[in-house]
């Protein structure tokens, strides 16, 4: 499990992944990931590539001077504190559940389902 490391909404400051491509997008947050044993390098991907592969051009390091991404030693939150993956009639494969500020592992109750994450922040 990795810490929240992603300074975006709806729980951060900045928005979606706009700001998150200004700075290198998913990419440099996948390389920090994968340098801290928290992705599996050799997953094929669409590319016919692994993952590690795709990432081999990608800067080590986050870039300096941003707090978009946080380093893992100083994330937003700890494993486990902030977001919880779910599974369940509504989502069988999983879906993430925001529990900042609460302290479960479950979750029994109703349920708001959105059409995409812009929906769901409106």
């Amino acid at each position: 499990m990795a810490p929240v490391a992603g300074n975006l909404k709806p729980h951060g400051k900045y928005s979606y992944t706009g700001d998150m491509d200004k700075i290198g997008g998913l990419p440099v947050l996948m390389k920090m990931l994968l340098s801290a044993g928290l992705l599996h390098g050799d997953c094929m991907t669409c590319t016919g590539k692994t993952v590690a592969e795709n990432l081999e051009e990608v800067p080590h390091g986050l870039p300096p001077d941003q707090d978009v991404i946080l380093p893992l030693e100083e994330p937003l939150a700890p494993p486990g504190q902030h977001l919880l993956i779910m599974r369940g009639s509504l989502a069988p494969k999983s879906c993430v559940l925001k529990i900042s500020g609460k302290n479960i592992q479950e979750f029994k109750g109703p349920a708001k389902v959105f059409d995409g994450e812009v929906a769901a922040c409106e």
